[in-house]
């Protein structure tokens, strides 16, 4: 038998038991799914037409609505959404701020770095386990504050000289800061910051403003000097103990 003769022996075999008919009909089945899903495409003729009766139709009765009964609803939603997504972020835009404007001094002194401290632990300490004075006004005790300088450990041979502010807070140790200060002997005798945590953007949020303010201190090289060694003081709490009604 020869080649041809066998391949028309199959073909009509096929088409007897109905498998041509098939394979055409799933083949027009197909193009018909494909032409649809292209016609129904973002930039399909039927959805061109379709979008343009939405418009025809929907876009009149829209312009022509009164949303006058809405404006205080809406204004009251938009109010809520505000208070809760910005209060997350307002501690990064006030840091931001703080940094973007401060114009650091040339020089400091370790009793302005402590004044400075002071201010923080009097803003941020904790408060749940202070004695509160009932004389008068309820107030929370003054709590005891020291600054001690302390000199680093170093070979002969090397240059970088160091020394470590120890900012201690009595009844807070969060409040607790170890500021870094180093000079090159054979460059300088004079005393800079060194504060070299890595703080993206996103971290500005958990940042204090004496971190803030130690960042600034750094990056313009705010010279540091050593007036003294030791200083101990009291810090006035900020905030006011609840009354407590028996």
């Amino acid at each position: 038998m020869s080649l041809d003769k066998a391949i028309l022996e199959v073909v009509e075999a096929k088409l007897k038991d109905g498998s041509i008919e098939k394979l055409v009909e799933a083949k027009i089945t197909e193009g018909i799914e494909n032409a649809l899903e292209r016609a129904f495409s973002s930039y399909g003729d039927v959805t061109k037409v379709v979008e343009g009766k939405i418009k025809e139709v929907i876009v009149p009765y829209l312009e022509n609505y009164d949303y006058s009964e809405y404006v205080t609803k809406v204004d009251h939603v938009l109010v809520d959404i505000l208070k809760q997504t910005a209060v997350p972020h307002k501690q990064i835009l006030e840091n931001f701020k703080d940094l973007a404007t401060f114009n650091a001094p040339e020089k400091m002194t370790v009793t302005q770095i402590f004044e400075k401290w002071k201010k923080c632990v009097a803003h941020n300490i904790e408060t749940d386990d202070l004695e509160i004075c009932y004389e008068d006004e309820p107030s929370y005790y003054d709590v005891e504050v020291t600054a001690t300088v302390e000199d680093g450990d170093k070979p002969d041979w090397l240059r970088r000289e160091e020394k470590t502010i120890l900012l201690e807070c009595e009844k807070d140790e969060k409040m607790n800061f170890a500021v870094k200060l180093y000079r090159y002997t054979d460059i300088s005798l004079e005393w800079k910051i060194d504060y070299r945590d890595e703080h993206s953007l996103r971290s500005l949020r958990y940042l204090n403003e004496f971190e803030v303010f130690l960042m600034q201190l750094n990056q313009m090289a705010t010279k540091v000097e050593v007036d003294t060694e030791y200083i101990d003081d009291e810090v006035e709490v900020d905030a006011k103990p609840e009354p407590e009604w028996n």
